[in-house]
């Protein structure tokens, strides 16, 4: 399917109907428009953010549960100690 519209003064976009439809969206979702390298544009309905999911999927039964913020902290931290050295600055 293909349609055309117009983009408003205000950078707004009408969604076809049966684009809409076909996307399975209604009033109030949100839509996740990216750009792939070829520059061709796609756009997907965006059920949840990163923050929703957050906590939904219980720690499994004798296993702790990761705190990716630590992670990422650590292997920043670990990145530049490591360029430091490499520099021969520590």
């Amino acid at each position: 399917m293909a349609a055309i519209t117009r983009l408003t003064s205000s950078g707004q976009l009408t969604m076809p109907a049966e684009i809409r439809r076909n996307l399975g969206l209604v009033p109030g979702d949100r839509v996740l428009w990216t750009t792939d390298a070829a520059g061709n544009t796609i756009v997907r309905p965006m059920r949840y953010t990163i923050e929703e999911l957050d906590g939904i999927v219980p720690a499994l039964s004798g296993r702790e549960t990761i705190d990716f913020d630590d992670l990422i902290a650590e292997a920043s931290e670990d990145s530049v100690e490591d360029k430091l050295k490499e520099i021969g600055i520590r």
